[in-house]
């Protein structure tokens, strides 16, 4: 039997990210910092760093990392070094002018205003090929990759040109957004599968791992299912959090979702960044940095928190609370090890819809270059789409995963009993299929928009890949409502159902207007757009949801952008229409009357089930100071099979406990910031 890796027998790893060097001894940082503050493992930055910027270089710092080392380890630490693989500073360049990329008209792509991009295909490779190859002789635990990167508009440089005209057969000037993506992509994909080469002949276990992206288009070349077999840790940038109203509190849940879907078993780590992006000495305030690690925890990922400036910044409320929860992630281990998640529902995250369709991103260091692929005028925004459902069904308490298309084509559908596409437009005919068989089998699906009308390399096609499964036939086309001139009228039954407050409801900026088929039942309609607010309403109308039996399991599809409006203005009742169809078609698994800032994460380990409690109640801003308490809350839940005690691992043990086999109900007499509830299986 091969004996595991240090990674995947581990305690929780609570990884410190000292992302800089302003004068500090890293002998002090490694004891006062990473040990003091109850870290278990370090990313090495600060060794090598010159300010805010870091670079290892063999021959310079192959000697004072073996002394580093040594003394990381007498203290019990694990040491990950960091390198560099995205960016040089100008005194670089100046002496390695054929490094960075260029744009299409020979201009070095830029990286912070100051900095220049590298490029994987060019002379550089070599020379960073043999830095790994170098630190690998060393007493290393780990290697992290910041980056590889390559930009959405490069590199045009002259070895990206020959590269690309052998394997397209045509210049780079003249390929498709699906090419370039697709070139960039394996670029960075090929780097990958040289450096873990390098690693594995080391013949030690050596971690690696890199800054994948997740929930946003392949604007970096960094695509996270084709580097998944050249590395041994998922990683994201979930927790770099953008100091604006616009980035909700729970934007971590969804990312950290995503990771465990793609993970296959491999460990998982939510970056989290103690200062407000893009400001580096402002840090987070410790009841938002409580709930950012909470969100991480409770969806099964590790945490690695870093900051940006000297460590005298962890003396700021966020600082003391991230020291706080490393403390309370080691005296509860067993909490976080090795625990699945128990939803039945799952949200389909499109990556071929999100490069090729039209998706907006979250802000990030590298979203400055808009995806070229983005379709205008589509009326669609998967990322918004995405978000907006998030965001309901985490206000419902809603158990759900989030999967790719690569776990539906590997057969993952069967463990669900529903799946939500929102705008999922670009679809491969394999997955077309194995959606098929899920729901000729009994699985039910809600959908919305352009979802399946194009191919997965983002081509128009004649006629949706699942129109029979949504009930829809007849020449679909867009059509779009400007601000306050569209709604749309429920059918009795469907109003009275789904309880919405209103008549009329406002329809999305754009939405498809297209047919039922016979069989298929008609819940709502859209009326055409008015020619202006204060207009006569038009009574010409299209359906608007469409409800279809198809085998052995159902569909709801909504043929508005109605994801993209929630995201915008949280429009009540669109939210009551999702729900609806949630809780008509699975198990939701939790109940209860706690406001919506309340999130519940049911996850099973072992002999027992965990029941995380995030409360991100605070006041009407973000940053939010201060979390408000939430009392007596009544709570049930269904899990799988029966269950006897309950405890909390944080604060008051529940009050008028019920349980019946695998249904059980209490009352939380208060929630604070982070409650955990631990359920015990009944032994057979």
């Amino acid at each position: 039997m091969e004996q595991k890796k240090w990674w995947e027998t581990a305690e929780p790893m609570i990884i410190s990210a000292v992302q800089c060097n302003f004068g500090e001894n890293s002998y002090d940082i490694l004891r006062r910092h990473t040990v003091g503050r109850g870290f278990n493992t370090e990313q090495l930055y600060h060794l090598t760093a010159s300010g805010s910027m870091s670079y290892y270089n063999e021959e310079k710092d192959g000697a004072a990392l073996d002394e580093y080392l040594k003394e990381a380890h007498k203290c019990g630490i694990r040491e990950i070094q960091y390198i560099n693989v995205h960016c040089i500073p100008q005194e670089e360049y100046e002496k390695h002018t054929d490094w960075v990329q260029l744009d299409k008209n020979g201009n070095e792509i830029m990286a912070y205003n100051v900095y220049y991009y590298l490029c994987v295909n060019g002379p550089w490779r070599e020379y960073i090929l043999e830095q790994i190859r170098g630190l690998c002789g060393h007493d290393a635990d780990g290697i992290f990759l910041d980056g590889p990167i390559m930009m959405q508009n490069g590199c045009f440089c002259e070895k990206c040109r020959e590269k690309f005209k052998n394997k397209y057969g045509h210049s780079m000037y003249e390929g498709s957004a699906y090419e370039r993506t697709e070139f960039n992509t394996a670029s960075v994909t090929e780097l990958m599968r040289d450096i873990s080469g390098i690693v594995k002949k080391a013949g030690r276990d050596i971690l690696l791992y890199v800054n994948n992206s997740s929930l946003r288009a392949d604007i970096t070349g960094c695509n996270t299912r084709r580097v998944y077999p050249y590395v041994d840790m998922l990683g994201t940038e979930g927790g770099f959090i953008w100091l604006n109203n616009k980035t909700p509190l729970w934007v971590i849940s969804p990312m950290a979702k995503l990771l465990k879907s793609r993970s296959e078993g491999k460990p998982c780590v939510t970056f989290i960044a103690g200062d407000y992006k893009p400001w580096s000495y402002y840090m987070h305030t410790a009841a938002e940095t409580k709930l950012f690690y909470a969100q991480a925890l409770a969806n099964g990922t590790n945490v690695w928190y870093g900051i940006h400036g000297p460590t005298k910044l962890m003396e700021s409320g966020g600082g003391k609370a991230a020291a706080e929860m490393n403390a309370f992630i080691k005296k509860n281990a067993d909490v976080f090890r090795d625990t699945k998640s128990t939803a039945v529902i799952a949200m389909l995250w499109s990556q071929s819809t999100a490069n090729y369709y039209s998706s907006s991103f979250g802000q990030a260091d590298f979203t400055e270059v808009l995806n070229g692929a983005v379709r205008e005028n589509t009326g669609g925004d998967h990322y918004k789409a995405f978000m907006g459902f998030c965001d309901i069904l985490m206000r419902g308490h809603v158990q759900f995963d989030v999967i790719d298309e690569e776990n539906i084509n590997c057969g993952e559908l069967d463990k669900y009993e529903l799946l939500i596409m929102p705008t999922c437009a670009c679809m491969s005919a394999e997955t077309a299929d194995e959606i098929h068989r899920f729901v000729q089998n009994g699985g039910n699906i809600i959908s919305t928009f352009d979802t399946a009308a194009y191919d997965s390399k983002g081509e128009k096609l004649e006629e949706c890949r699942l129109a029979d499964i949504f009930g829809t036939e007849g020449i679909c086309e867009t059509v779009e409502y400007e601000e306050g001139t569209g709604y749309m009228k429920a059918e009795k039954s469907f109003f009275e159902k789904a309880e919405l407050s209103g008549e009329l409801i406002p329809a999305p900026y754009a939405a498809i207007r297209t047919s039922a088929r016979k069989g298929a039942q008609v819940s709502a309609q859209y009326r055409m757009p008015m020619p202006g607010r204060y207009s006569k309403m038009p009574k010409e109308s299209y359906p608007a949801i469409i409800e279809n039996v198809f085998g052995k399991g159902r569909s709801i599809f909504m043929s508005g952008a109605v994801g993209e409006l929630f995201c915008e203005l949280k429009i009540p009742d669109i939210s009551k229409i999702l729900m609806y169809a949630v809780r008509s078609m699975a198990r939701t698994r939790i109940k209860t009357d706690a406001p919506q800032s309340v999130e519940f994460v049911l996850r099973e380990g072992g002999d027992c089930y965990f029941l995380h409690i995030i409360n991100a109640t605070g006041e009407m801003k973000r940053p939010i100071e201060k979390v408000i308490p939430i009392y007596d809350s009544r709570v049930s839940l269904e899990v799988s099979c029966p269950v006897g005690k309950i405890q909390s691992i944080t604060g008051e043990e529940p009050a008028g406990v019920s349980v019946n086999g695998g249904e059980i109900s209490f009352r939380l007499p208060v929630i604070k910031d982070y409650e955990i509830l631990k359920i015990n299986k009944l032994q057979e």
